[in-house]
């Protein structure tokens, strides 16, 4: 018996390279975040390349559904990449108004320590004083009285007569909080929002609280 070799058509290879290629990026870029989304997009890039040249030779290339699931991983994990970025920003964000929160509401505690510090200080020398009396007298931080940032906020003094004061907590950079203070002879904080720090004069600003009146 004869064979005729004629009849027997040679197998072709099929190639999948690029579809393995896609696949294996993709589900790798999953847990990682998208390898910092060049893996992720790799992915997606060589999936529909792989797609293309399918399209076009089939006889030739072969992993339609490899390339569709390398794109489809690829593509969550742009998606995810996007979702854990939305989430570190808001968290950031929120991180940040509760340090300033927490800055503030230091400040005001500041503001009326000094508050009673005057009412003790003005019981003994009839009068108020300034930061720096303050401090020599043992009623406030030196931090108070040189200038030095406690919190974020610097501390002043000015217009320190026998009947009146002030005392100013200024933000040392906008990015400390949102709002500067004062306290003057009445016990009340005072404060203005603002975008610039800037020290709030005497009588100046919003009442915030009010403590007791140092005695007359």
């Amino acid at each position: 018996m004869s064979v005729n070799y004629s009849d027997i058509q040679p197998q072709r290879q099929t190639r999948n390279g690029l579809a393995v290629a896609s696949l294996v990026l993709g589900i790798i870029s999953i847990p990682t975040l998208g390898l910092l989304g060049v893996g992720a997009i790799t992915a997606i890039v060589l999936g529909s390349i792989a797609l293309n040249r399918i399209k076009k030779e089939p006889a030739i290339h072969s992993g339609k559904g490899m390339a569709i699931a390398g794109i489809i991983t690829g593509s969550v994990s742009l998606l995810l990449i996007a979702v854990v970025g939305i989430m570190a920003a808001m968290t950031a964000s929120l991180l940040l108004q509760s340090h300033q929160i927490s800055r503030e509401s230091a400040a005001i505690q500041t503001l009326n320590t000094i508050h009673n510090s005057q009412a003790q200080f003005q019981a003994t020398k009839q009068r108020f004083g300034t930061l720096k009396e303050l401090n020599e007298a043992g009623l406030i931080d030196a931090n108070y009285a040189n200038g030095s940032p406690v919190s974020g906020y610097i501390y002043t003094s000015t217009k320190v007569t026998q009947d009146s004061y002030c005392v100013q907590a200024t933000r040392q950079a906008p990015s400390t909080a949102s709002r500067d203070f004062n306290v003057i002879e009445d016990g009340a904080i005072r404060y203005v929002k603002s975008k610039a720090p800037s020290p709030i004069p005497h009588g100046e600003g919003a009442p915030l609280a009010r403590v007791g009146a140092p005695a007359q």
